[in-house]
């Protein structure tokens, strides 16, 4: 009876010590031995036997955008930047759990040596979803970039991990006041009062950075593009129409001056001012006008987009006009005219 029970115990002991043989931690299973991501090649991967942030939480860090449900069999990538000033992230599974929801990644900032508990940007994360590109940009050369890729417990996963030049296509965007080249010259103003034709641009905000000169309405932290616009010497008002199939908030600031000494136009009226659109906006078609201060035939427009840039395209349609000023006498004096006030929209006294 012993003699049977101790080799129970061996064999045992044997399948734990195989169990344990055959499924080693993954040589990334913390940041500090993360895998090395190279430019246009795939690198296949598993959580399998990794321990994580649930299983080692005094040397790992926890999710930011996916939770705790996802902190589980953590590995490890980085990407160090290059020349590149976009990449694009394809993650997807390979095998092992036929239900994708069960995998998280997160792309982080970070130094050298380490990732920091932050984002490389706001949207930079795939929580239960699979096959889902994720555009980054907005770094300097040398930069280390930062991977996660996570389980729920009691899950793993084999996937597929790329970086790769981001295409732009179409989607190429001055984002940089100084490097503007999306000049408009607006057709000329009619002073009888005509109706002056609009001019509409399209542009993209996919691949633009935020702005580091100015940091009007959130310009400084929001990807933006500049427009340069030409006005003629009898316009005194610009008017603006924004279109945006996207879901995201389109913001306009428009400025006179000089990209390296601006100064911001307000629209609005005189008793309520506004720095740029964003307070009257009724969903993502949006008006917004300023007055042209005197002698100035150049401004430069902002444009920036506040949440998840969806769907990147817009259009931008501009109508300058100049205050017109329309006689109501009569032929023999032109200039004095009768007239009665008989109604008032205030409760003011028609006397008065």
């Amino acid at each position: 009876m012993k003699l049977r029970h101790l080799l129970l115990l061996k064999m045992i002991l044997f399948g734990l010590f195989n169990l344990n043989a055959q499924c080693p931690p993954p040589i990334n299973d913390h940041y500090t031995a993360a895998t090395s991501l190279v430019l246009n090649i795939q690198k296949e991967g598993t959580t399998c036997c990794a321990t994580g942030f649930g299983d080692d939480p005094e040397t790992d860090l926890p999710n930011i955008a996916c939770g705790a449900d996802f902190d589980h069999n953590s590995v490890w990538y980085k990407y160090v930047t290059g020349q590149e000033d976009w990449i694009s992230v394809n993650f997807y599974i390979i095998s092992n759990n036929e239900y994708d929801e069960n995998t998280s990644l997160e792309i982080y900032s970070g130094t050298s040596g380490e990732p920091t508990s932050n984002l490389i940007n706001q949207y930079a994360y795939i929580c239960g979803e699979n096959y889902r590109t994720i555009n980054i940009g907005c770094y300097n050369t040398g930069d280390t970039i930062w991977f996660k890729v996570s389980n729920k417990i009691g899950i793993c996963n084999e996937f597929v991990l790329k970086v790769s030049p981001a295409f732009k296509g179409n989607c190429v965007a001055d984002d940089e006041c100084v490097d503007v080249s999306s000049v408009i010259v607006m057709s000329s103003t009619d002073t009888n009062c005509g109706d002056s034709p609009s001019t509409i641009i399209s542009g993209c905000l996919g691949f633009a950075c935020p702005e580091t000169i100015i940091s009007t309405c959130g310009a400084d932290v929001l990807p933006s593009v500049w427009y340069q616009v030409e006005v003629d010497s009898n316009a005194t008002q610009l008017q603006t129409y924004f279109n945006t199939t996207g879901d995201w908030l389109p913001i306009l600031s428009i400025y006179s001056g000089t990209c390296d000494n601006l100064t911001l136009v307000e629209g609005g009226i005189p008793s309520f001012p506004m720095s740029c659109s964003g307070t009257d906006i009724i969903s993502n078609n949006s008006a917004y006008s300023i007055g042209i201060p005197k002698g100035v035939n150049r401004l430069y427009i902002a444009v920036s987009g506040q949440g998840f840039i969806d769907e990147p395209t817009f259009d931008l349609s501009l109508k300058q006009s100049s205050w017109c000023v329309s006689c109501i006498g009569d032929n023999s004096h032109p200039n004095v005219t009768d007239f009665t006030i008989s109604e008032r929209s205030s409760n003011r006294s028609l006397e008065d």
